[in-house]
């Protein structure tokens, strides 16, 4: 048996995955909210500071540094010292830094809100308005998904080899949305249905 071959083959193999796991990860981060699937947050913040487009090409390079190198100094309020390190004027880092504050290190905290779950809301509610008896979706509740193509576009621009690879779960990602929509409608359709049948339920019980 060719043991170099088999250990070759499942090197190549490893080597296939780590780099289909990395344009996954860069697919998922293409995702809203930005900065999720992020390695850490130095990377999540980064994500956000990449999508904003009020800023320059130069201006976006300022916060990276601060972000990568002086984070601590943001945190700690060190203007001055700040601006020193990076030798730019005070007024200048402290836009940077308002910057930074509104960046959101925790992008998923929306999902979740932990311990002040007390009960499941429902997909849908009845309800009797003005007399008569509807439907109400609770689209609310759950986080909108969406891709964002921009930063798909630059993926494939920088890895064109896996174009195809990135293309197919774009694929799959929108028959994802387009099922969770359809659910939403197939819900909302059937629960009318009840509510023509048994409205005499809902009224009296």
């Amino acid at each position: 048996m060719n043991f170099d071959l088999d250990v070759s083959y499942k090197q190549q193999q490893k080597l296939v995955m780590t780099q289909q796991m990395k344009i996954s990860i860069n697919i998922l981060q293409g995702f809203d909210p930005v900065g999720i699937a992020a390695k850490d947050i130095k990377q999540c913040l980064k994500l956000q500071v990449k999508d904003l487009q009020f800023i320059n090409e130069k201006e976006r390079k300022h916060i990276y540094k601060i972000i990568d190198n002086y984070i601590l100094d943001v945190a700690e309020g060190k203007l001055e010292e700040l601006s020193s390190k990076m030798k730019i004027e005070e007024d200048e880092v402290k836009r940077y830094i308002d910057i930074i504050k509104k960046l959101e290190p925790k992008p998923s905290r929306g999902f979740y809100i932990g311990d002040e779950i007390k009960y499941i809301i429902p997909d849908a509610e009845i309800k009797k308005e003005n007399g008569q008896y509807i439907v109400l979706m609770n689209d609310e509740i759950l986080p909108k998904i969406s891709i964002n193509k921009e930063l798909i576009e630059s993926i494939v621009l920088k890895d064109k080899e896996s174009a195809s690879y990135i293309q197919k779960n774009i694929i799959k990602a929108e028959v994802l949305i387009k099922s969770i929509e359809e659910r939403k409608k197939t819900l909302l359709r059937i629960l009318e249905k009840i509510l023509i049948k048994q409205e005499s339920f809902f009224e009296n019980g």
